[in-house]
């Protein structure tokens, strides 16, 4: 969770500036689904659909599960990142999704 609240996880966002030559920040896109968006926080943690099983156990332990997907984005990461209720939940869907991607890698 922490290194996910930094910015640090393997994420393409962050590899991308290390790659030689370094790559744009659009070009950063996503090698675990088809969306050809950037992978950032929050693609991995709301979009990608390479996690949609872990992601919809995730919502399913959610409080206001209802009223989640009408949110915006930048609400869905508050809530996720930042309710008490829901931060351990977070951070089990976090390792699960690591360990998947890791599988695909």
């Amino acid at each position: 969770m922490a290194k996910f609240r930094l910015g640090v996880l393997a994420l393409r966002i962050e590899t991308g500036r290390y790659q030689r030559p370094r790559l744009a920040v659009e070009e950063r896109v996503c090698k675990m689904c088809s969306s050809d968006e950037v992978e950032d926080e929050s693609h991995f943690l709301l979009r990608c659909s390479l996690y949609t099983m872990e992601r919809q156990g995730l919502i399913e332990k959610l409080p206001q599960r209802d009223l989640f997907s009408t949110l915006p984005d930048v609400e869905k990461m508050e809530i996720l990142m930042n309710d008490p209720q829901t931060i351990k939940s977070t951070a089990q869907f976090l390792i699960d999704s690591f360990d998947k991607r890791s599988l695909h890698l």
